[in-house]
């Protein structure tokens, strides 16, 4: 039986999980009070439902991502953080709506509000196949964040947004999208990746039919680059939108414990054992497994099993002893000279990237 229960044309579809759905319940019910039945609405779970959400009371259909045949699901959900993960099934989701026979879609992130129709993005896909928007549209002489250097890193166009139409070109896209989600969506600037947001830089020279959708009356910009005492104005959008997200039940979703956020013990799945798996995964199928000979008893006699969160005292901490680092290396530069030091320095940014580490392990 398929999950997917198409009755209009058009899916409006956003991803989250448990402890994000309160805003998710936000977004829908903007989206409701402006296309209340002219539109399919859907939120692919990046958990498992566990009771305390009840899919049939909410005004939209939960699918588990679980459930969408991704063949690699478990690899996913295992060696990608909460973030990366809810990033990487989006290409395989579209799949599966376009598959069922939506005309048009249209993705939104979960904290987002809707203040109109969404008819301007709907109708470019009557003549265009991709609809992106940029994350700017005139360049920037000053001093805020993100600046254009911050766009550079993590990318060019806002994948809060996406809408594709079913079109052959569309298809294209979405193959070659899941490709990329399924094997390379880390947040990891230092080989250039920023999850499945920074591989959309290439959609409009790798396909036809793409239009960005850049009119600055529609789509609110980063709006992180001020404050309220900036922009006063904004006050009373803010509170609105921090008012919906609180009656949607703000205080109990973000309680709620990520279901692929440790091993089925209950240990916590640290970044380093994350990062480490895709070297390992043929060895240990069942990556949450803690029987026997398993990748987490691997991780245990090497001593890799880590603290379940880092706390700011820790990371100030850790910042304060720089100072004993950089005598350090001050040290190294004169026992090994300036040309070998150059050559240590790229062994360092090279092996610095925790996925390159596997040698930890063997």
């Amino acid at each position: 039986m398929s999950l997917i229960n198409l009755t209009n044309n058009v899916a409006i579809f956003s991803i989250s999980s448990l402890n994000y759905i309160s805003y998710a319940r936000t977004l829908f019910g903007s989206v409701k009070e402006f296309h209340s039945d002219d539109v399919d609405m859907y939120l692919l779970l990046v958990d498992e439902l566990d009771g305390s959400v009840d899919p049939d009371s909410e005004p939209f259909k939960i699918i588990e991502a679980k459930n969408i045949n991704i063949s690699e699901f478990e690899t996913m959900s295992f060696k990608y953080d909460i973030m990366e993960l809810n990033t990487a099934v989006k290409p395989f989701f579209i799949r599966n709506l376009l598959k069922a026979g939506y005309k048009k879609i249209i993705y939104l992130d979960p904290d987002i509000m809707v203040f109109d129709r969404l008819d301007l993005a709907l109708n470019l896909l009557d003549s265009h196949s991709i609809v992106l928007t940029p994350h700017i549209t005139m360049p920037i002489h000053d001093d805020l964040r993100p600046s254009e250097q911050d766009f550079l890193k993590t990318g060019i166009y806002n994948l809060g947004f996406i809408a594709l139409s079913n079109t052959e070109e569309s298809f294209k896209l979405i193959e070659w999208w899941c490709l990329r989600c399924g094997s390379l969506c880390y947040n990891e600037p230092e080989t250039g990746l920023f999850v499945d947001q920074k591989w959309i830089n290439y959609v409009p020279g790798l396909f036809e039919s793409v239009i960005c959708f850049d009119d600055l009356n529609s789509i609110s910009k980063y709006q992180n680059r001020y404050t309220l005492l900036q922009r006063p104005e904004l006050t009373d959008l803010f509170e609105l939108y921090r008012d919906k997200v609180l009656a949607n039940g703000y205080h109990n979703s973000k309680r709620h414990s990520y279901k692929y956020s440790k091993y089925e013990d209950g240990t916590i799945i640290g970044p380093v054992g994350r990062r480490l798996y895709p070297s390992f995964l043929t060895e240990y199928p069942d990556p949450f497994s803690v029987k026997g000979n398993s990748y987490h008893a691997r991780l245990i006699s090497k001593g890799i099993i880590e603290k379940e969160a880092r706390s700011k005292n820790e990371i100030s901490n850790s910042m304060t002893k720089s100072g004993k680092i950089n005598i350090l290396l001050k040290i190294v530069i004169k026992c090994i000279g300036v040309d070998r030091y150059i050559l240590l320095m790229r062994y360092i940014r090279w092996v610095s990237v925790t996925r390159r580490q596997k040698f930890m392990l063997e």
